[in-house]
């Protein structure tokens, strides 16, 4: 013979558990985007949307650079042209400019609305920007400093 399954019924929660104490955590909408559920993808987010800030900074100073560098040494890069001189600056000075609008178009809108406001992902994503830029500089002035030892000496 088959017994019946037994009749589950609507409890109502405690009050402990839908009402927050007085030491209870708050939620920070605007200073803590960030939610237990998605938060593996905000960060995947944030750390891409960063990276590709820094890449088109590296860019941005490529480009000026290679300007730099062409007004420095102009016989050198007279004898291997290979386009007009009108066409490299322009070229140049396109890819800066665009590299420059790559980064107020990460920086100024967010790669998803729904799970970081644009509010908030401008801070987020330009603050690991620069706490990556300060701790490249910090690490780049930590590098070796050493007097040069006698094999590495020239000989000139």
């Amino acid at each position: 013979m088959l017994v019946a399954p037994p009749i589950l019924t609507q409890v109502s929660e405690p009050s402990t558990l839908t009402k927050p104490g007085p030491k209870a955590a708050q939620e920070l909408p605007l200073a803590a985007p960030f939610n237990g559920s998605n938060l593996s993808t905000q960060v995947y987010l944030v750390l891409q949307a960063a990276v590709t800030v820094i890449w088109c900074l590296s860019m941005i100073i490529l480009f000026v650079d290679v300007l730099i560098i062409r007004g420095k040494f102009p016989t050198e890069f007279k004898r291997e042209q290979l386009v007009p001189n009108g066409v490299f600056v322009a070229a140049s000075i396109f890819g800066a400019v665009a590299s420059a609008a790559g980064i107020w178009v990460t920086l100024t809108g967010s790669w998803n609305p729904a799970l970081i406001p644009n509010g908030p992902w401008l801070l987020v994503v330009g603050g690991v920007t620069v706490a990556s830029l300060v701790v490249a500089v910090i690490v780049y002035s930590m590098g070796p400093r050493r007097k040069p030892g006698p094999a590495q000496k020239s000989t000139a």
